[in-house]
């Protein structure tokens, strides 16, 4: 069971943190390689984290299961708010191409006020974009990190007091 449950988490892993940067990568695009390697490694840092956890505490099933559980509840709400946000950028950006129609004065009347409505929306909505990229990531480690120890620590306190314990000769 021990192997299934570091196979389940390192394979998870794998695929929120890959998943995760390109939805990250969808919504904004990095300057340079430098920042694309970067920018990668801090939206993949909380699994990471799960994959170095795995190999800390293999030997106890309780942290291993806590770890797995953290993990799938940390990637689904991180993959779905990256999407929603993602397709909420895709959006704006269509809405600033769109804001003008052929024939049309970009710079006044109606398609001036469309199109300086949709260059707001889009910027606030890369704003938040690289909010989120910044914020997300730190709290799904903590997700995965805080609970993966606390059943670490239980597990063994619970297998210190068992190897204490003297069984009775009748």
């Amino acid at each position: 069971m021990r192997c299934w449950l570091i196979g389940a988490i390192l394979v998870g892993s794998a695929v929120a943190s890959i998943l995760s940067v390109i939805l990250v990568f969808r919504m904004t695009s990095p300057p340079d390689a430098m920042a694309a390697v970067l920018g990668g490694l801090w939206i993949a840092m909380p699994f990471l984290a799960a994959a170095g956890l795995t190999a800390l505490t293999y030997r106890h099933i309780a942290p291993l299961v806590t770890l797995l559980i953290a993990l799938l509840i940390s990637a689904a709400i991180g993959l779905s708010i990256y999407n929603a946000s993602a397709t909420q950028q895709e959006a704006a950006q269509q809405r600033v191409r769109d804001a003008v129609q052929p024939g049309e004065a970009p710079d006044s009347g109606p398609a001036g006020m469309r199109k300086a409505g949709a260059d707001a929306g889009a910027s606030i909505g890369w704003v938040f974009s690289i909010l989120l990229a910044v914020v997300l990531p730190p709290v799904q480690l903590a997700t995965l990190v805080i609970p993966t120890l606390v059943a670490y620590g239980v597990s063994a306190l619970l297998g210190a007091r068992e190897a204490r314990q003297v069984p009775e000769h009748v």
